[in-house]
């Protein structure tokens, strides 16, 4: 498992400690091990749609504190199995009032995004406006945060080959669904090549309707990795991602 020291020192753990589910499972409060263990069969299996969702609490295995985190994560399949699984935690503040919580929560979230080395965003699927958008898209994108206000916009830095692969991810999470891709942009700032590997998480209103998306995009290279998605395009060339269009 590869978390970040973030997530590891809410479990009690320090930066270079290995994680895997033992250490996951070992740091769950009691009374909360077996709703995780049944998500966890859950998102893992097959004829689902792979989505990890819950909030629990911790016992830190190096500190005994106790902590609330939220969850959010998906599981990838290949020929029916369990191939990956990429997902975000986020603690959480104590519930008081619902009010105080949601400011609570609110500050958290926004501390751990602005921190984040991940481009961590927030989207209105209804009018197709971003809003939010962390400090990461600077390094990544080369742009500051207003430039991509809109899906519209954001859309206009990927590269003209996969636009349609991530407009249909666009329609996937607005029918609920929890979307994992790579694709490439044009960065407006120097024109060069970047390669990303986004998640899009929906997120449901009151009524049941997806009018939100959620998302965590990271930028990697070289331009060599070749998509093993069926349903996502697919890039086997060599050139390296500062080639300028």
């Amino acid at each position: 498992m590869n978390w970040d020291a973030r997530l590891k020192a809410i479990w009690g753990l320090p930066p270079d400690a290995p994680v895997d589910l033992i250490a996951w499972l070992s740091a769950v409060h009691p009374d909360d091990r077996h709703r995780v263990e049944k998500a966890l069969a859950q998102c893992r299996d097959p004829a689902g749609d792979g989505v990890y969702s819950i909030e629990h609490r911790v016992i830190g295995s190096g500190d005994g504190v106790e902590r609330r985190i939220a969850m959010r994560g998906h599981t990838r399949f290949e020929d029916g199995r369990p191939s990956g699984f990429v997902g975000v935690g986020l603690e959480i503040a104590e519930p008081t009032s619902d009010e105080a919580t949601g400011r609570a929560n609110d500050q958290a979230l926004r501390r751990f995004a602005e921190q984040s080395a991940h481009v961590l965003w927030l989207a209105d699927l209804g009018n197709g406006r971003r809003t939010y958008l962390n400090l990461a898209l600077r390094e990544v994108w080369g742009l500051p945060q207003e430039a991509l206000a809109s899906i519209e916009s954001w859309l206009g830095t990927i590269h003209p080959d996969d636009r349609d692969s991530v407009s249909r991810s666009i329609e996937r999470a607005a029918e609920g669904h929890v979307a994992v891709l790579e694709y490439r942009i044009l960065r407006p700032s120097d024109r060069t090549v970047r390669r990303i590997r986004d998640t899009f998480f929906p997120i449901r209103g009151e009524a049941g309707d997806t009018n939100q998306s959620i998302g965590r995009a990271l930028g990697f290279g070289p331009c060599t990795v070749q998509i093993h998605r069926a349903d996502s395009w697919r890039y086997s060339g060599s050139e390296p991602c500062r080639k300028t269009y």
